[in-house]
């Protein structure tokens, strides 16, 4: 895996190491939030929005997950809030800026500026010059007001026509360095226009620009009823999920003439799992900005889409991503939502080692289930020493030894009741005792390593009764299966098959985990009557 190179070229002016990026939003709006990034080092992020003056609003802060309140919504969030909040300083956004390319050395640190005519790009430019790049946000210039006698007509030739001269305002004051147009969803009638061709003639006239497409959508939701009483959202914004088929047909409309001027697309919007982040890729864009997937994943989920991605380009054969993206567009839609799996010849052999380690060491979740756990722990005791201590949580699920299941299982080997029963069943009091003394000696680096707002992640032991007919090793982008032998097993060397995040066997072995922790506090009584060394 460490061969796959995930490295992006956008518009061959800014090169990310893979092809997601952080969007400007409350993961990156203050110092606490970069920190968050630092163990992941994405490959950019954008800080959050600067503003000339923040105009003051007297008004609630709203974020609303819609589902399961407005499940037609799906996986989004109704986002609302004063404009002093939402937008940033530009002394504020240069001070930010310092300390995140302190922080991130790794990752392509941009800023972002709301445009308006009251803007001074020159002055932004000067206070940031670290920046790696800059993003023109356009989300409130084409937002028609109804109401007021306005002819719509009218009105939206002048706005375009100042909205043209504003953005070569901007490229003008960014000049050598890249810079991206964020276009909102009014503009989605631009494909096919003779205003997109003068929209991009100012881009590729700057010869670093590209655009991002689409942003969030404003939005009004409809009353509705939610825990009894009676809701409205309205005068904000949806993020999420809902934005997924229209970020997708507004990428996919531009990008045939986007890609005849070199204009490179970022999209934007509705990117929640890997399956839409691959229909992005395919619609055209060349990376994507993320921010409501972590919502729901967690922000260690930026790893598990760079190793998922990994993972889907490996098992075609293939060592890049530019190589895969080329396949991907060749093919139908079908192939992204074709879950591949892989076949690995044995569990000890060193290849299928070496990935195993490499995912207990890096990887958010780790349940493992096996029949007795010592060789594992003891072959893997440098790698949970460095999982614990990194504050990475455990579950470890083992059979219980006195009850008739465990005895009837190794019957079905020829093992019956004598010494070699009772060797057996040692075993697995002894990866007990291995898994505890590793979280004993860990205690305190792992105390250091527990991020801002979260609590130290739980290391359990359980004890299951059930008959099993495989072992296996569950992690945030994948699970390994091993099945279990006919004949007496002795050191596990079984195949072992790798079934990929989001493919129904992952998800079968998720709720069988879930499943088996409910049974296994059905014997916390035998577990707590098994003896533990001192």
């Amino acid at each position: 895996m460490a061969d796959i190179d995930l490295t992006t070229n956008i518009g061959e002016f800014l090169k990310l190491s893979n092809p997601f990026w952080v969007s400007s939003a409350h993961y990156s709006d203050r110092e606490s939030a970069i920190d968050g990034w630092a163990s992941i080092e994405p490959a950019a992020i954008t800080l959050k929005t600067a503003h000339k003056a923040p105009p003051k609003e007297d008004k609630p802060k709203v974020r609303f997950k819609t589902y399961p309140c407005v499940p037609r919504l799906g996986r989004s969030f109704y986002c609302d809030g004063p404009k002093n909040d939402e937008l940033l300083p530009y002394d504020r956004v240069a001070e930010l800026l310092r300390y995140a390319v302190r922080k991130l050395p790794k990752t392509q640190v941009g800023i972002s500026v709301l445009a308006g005519t009251d803007q001074e790009y020159e002055k932004l430019r000067d206070a940031c010059p670290e920046a790696r790049f800059c993003e023109l946000n356009l989300k409130y210039n084409f937002r028609f007001s109804k109401g007021k006698g306005t002819q719509f007509l009218e009105w939206s030739k002048l706005v375009f026509t100042s909205l043209l001269e504003e953005i070569s305002r901007f490229v003008g004051a960014f000049n050598g360095l890249p810079v991206f147009i964020k276009v909102p969803r009014e503009l989605s009638w631009l494909p096919g226009t003779q205003e997109l061709s003068a929209f991009l003639d100012i881009l590729t006239g700057h010869g670093k620009a590209g655009l991002l497409v689409a942003n969030s959508a404003k939005l009004n939701v409809p009353p509705f009823i939610f825990d009894g009483k009676e809701e409205s959202l309205r005068e904000g914004v949806i993020c999420g999920e809902h934005l997924f088929d229209s970020t997708i047909e507004f990428v996919a409309d531009l990008w045939p003439l986007c890609r005849e001027r070199h204009v490179p697309i970022v999209a934007t919007g509705g990117m929640i799992t890997p399956e839409h982040m691959l229909t992005a890729l395919r619609a055209g864009a060349c990376a994507v900005q993320l921010c409501t997937t972590f919502e729901y994943n967690k922000i260690n989920y930026y790893n598990t889409l760079c190793w998922q991605l990994q993972s889907r380009i490996e098992s075609r054969g293939l060592r890049s991503f530019s190589n895969f993206v080329t396949r991907l567009r060749e093919e139908g839609v079908a192939s992204i939502h074709n879950m591949p799996f892989m076949y690995l010849e044995r569990f000890w052999s060193e290849e299928t080692q070496r990935r195993i380690r490499i995912d207990i060491r890096r990887s958010e979740r780790m349940d493992v289930l096996v029949m007795s756990g010592k060789t594992v722990a003891e072959e893997w005791s440098e790698d949970l020493t460095a999982r614990l201590s990194k504050n990475l949580g455990l579950l470890l699920l083992l059979p219980n030894t006195g009850g008739p299941v465990y005895a009837a299982i190794q019957r079905s080997w020829g093992i019956f009741e004598g010494p070699e029963l009772e060797a057996r069943k040692h075993r697995v009091l002894e990866a007990r005792q291995s898994v505890e003394s590793v979280r004993r000696a860990t205690a305190s680096e792992r105390k250091k390593n527990i991020r801002e707002g979260e609590k130290e992640n739980s290391v359990e032991i359980l004890f299951y009764d059930q008959c099993p007919f495989y072992s296996f090793y569950l992690f945030d982008d994948k699970v390994y299966v091993a099945p279990y032998p006919f004949t007496r097993p002795g050191r596990l060397e079984s195949p072992v098959y790798v079934f990929f995040a989001g493919s129904p066997e992952y998800e079968r072995i998720k709720d069988e985990v879930d499943r088996l922790k409910d049974y296994a506090l059905q014997t916390r009584e035998a577990q707590a009557a098994l003896p533990l060394s001192s």
